[in-house]
């Protein structure tokens, strides 16, 4: 380098030299050592937090998977203390929300704060428009700012913050969450744990607020195979808070000599070792077996080929036959007449129609019940929900939203089973012969 870090910080005492500002490269010390089961241990408690300083620190996690494979992960974080307002962090701006979800009456509060004197503003907005805006004298220490929050702010706002300090520009966003107020309930009249396959019915839901009152509304309600949820689990994707989360897009017109910055942890990569297991190349590079192969081939019972010079189909033929012979004893078929065959199978169509004339076939093995995407209240604020239940001995997932004009809304998620009262589970043996006599177990 052309300066020395002496020189540096004479001539530009405000920007960090070289690597100064990475806080990787700090001096660190050790605070303290814990040795943790996650078993027992399912969370972490750090003791030795109220007597740390205000600072920089570093969070430091090794572990062993099962296959012997290190796990490491580090993360900073900073720790100030609000009784000190005092910024302990080198060449660094503070901006800290305490809390991101508030109700009406409650207030926001941010940390800002600079090592140096820096200067900027605060720009508040609310369904797209704007409800404050202030100025902000940082003097090298640590500042709180509060925002009251509001009923007219329901669904959120945001917080534009901007701080410059010796040509250096840094911005800041942060969303507020302010749920709405009398969620729906949804209460299920008449609706069991248990149904046989085929039952019909009608299933009634009342739809009241908090306090119980009706509320007129439309619903949403589907019935599935809760077995699905073992490739992709079913959520309600509703959000009806939408109004005030981006902003507006403030521009900000400055031009400092150096850009303005927000910085971002991003999480440590895993390196994950794949397996690879072999598996048998039926065409090789587009050619048909035994034209051409180049490896090796995998065949059951057989020995590793080798393919240097190609593999005919008849020496294929020829490895699995003397293989099969050493093994497996020929049985020769068992030729019977036409007529005999035909015989036979008349009579045991007979006998298996007179069997199966008292059973009861199931047929209707659909995934989804029903699906009712509109379905509307009374003055009562209740709905009926007609249902034909599949045949399939299973559980099903009923999911059910209702959501009035003014966006409350309210979610319903229950279970059934559909089974017969006696059931009988038979185990069959994979594999049968000619001749074989059988005996089954079942539960």
């Amino acid at each position: 380098p052309l300066l020395s870090r002496e020189q540096w910080y004479k001539l530009i005492p405000t920007y960090a030299y070289a690597d100064d500002a990475d806080p990787k490269k700090w001096k660190q010390t050790l605070i303290k050592e814990y040795n943790l089961n996650t078993v027992k241990d399912t969370a972490f408690k750090f003791s030795e937090l109220k007597k740390l300083n205000s600072g920089k620190y570093l969070i430091y996690f090794q572990t062993t998977d099962s296959f012997g494979n290190s796990i490491e992960h580090a993360h900073f974080f900073d720790l100030i203390d609000s009784k000190e307002k005092k910024s302990s962090l080198p060449d660094e701006f503070t901006f800290e929300l305490e809390k991101s979800v508030l109700n009406p009456g409650e207030k926001a509060s941010i940390w800002i704060g600079s090592s140096r004197n820096a200067s900027g503003w605060m720009y508040v907005e609310c369904n797209q428009k704007p409800i404050h805006f202030q100025r902000i004298y940082t003097n090298g220490i640590l500042n709180e700012l509060e925002i009251p929050v509001f009923e007219d702010y329901r669904g959120g706002f945001t917080i534009h913050l901007m701080l410059t300090s010796s040509n250096r520009t840094i911005t800041k966003k942060f969303y507020i969450n302010v749920p709405y107020r009398n969620e729906l309930q949804i209460q299920p009249e008449k609706i069991a744990e248990f149904y046989k396959p085929g039952d019909k019915g009608q299933w009634r839901l009342a739809v009241t607020d908090q306090d119980g009152k009706p509320v007129n509304s439309e619903v949403t309600a589907v019935l599935y195979d809760a077995s699905l949820d073992q490739f992709a689990t079913n959520e309600w994707s509703f959000n009806p808070e939408i109004y005030n989360a981006s902003g507006t897009g403030i521009l900000y017109d400055v031009n400092p000599v150096e850009n303005s910055e927000d910085w971002t942890d991003y999480p440590q990569e895993i390196d994950v070792n794949s397996i690879d297991f072999p598996s048998l190349n039926w065409f090789d590079d587009g050619s048909a077996l035994g034209r051409g192969y180049k490896g090796e081939l995998r065949i059951r019972g057989v020995s590793s080929l080798s393919r240097s010079k190609g593999v005919e189909v008849s020496d294929l033929e020829e490895f699995m036959t003397v293989e099969a012979s050493n093994k497996m004893k020929f049985v020769p078929p068992v030729l019977k007449a036409d007529e005999q065959v035909k015989e036979e199978s008349t009579g045991n169509k007979e006998k298996q129609e007179k069997l199966i004339q008292n059973v009861q076939t199931r047929k209707n093995f659909s995934e989804t019940a029903f699906f009712y995407p509109h379905l509307l209240t009374d003055a009562q604020g209740k709905v009926t929900i007609d249902y034909t239940l599949p045949e399939s001995l299973t559980r099903w997932k009923l999911m059910i939203l209702a959501h009035t004009q003014d966006m409350k809304h309210g979610f319903l998620t229950q279970q059934i089973v559909t089974r017969k009262n006696l059931m009988l589970q038979a185990f069959f043996p994979r594999i049968v012969r000619e001749g074989d006599e059988l005996e089954f177990s079942s539960r």
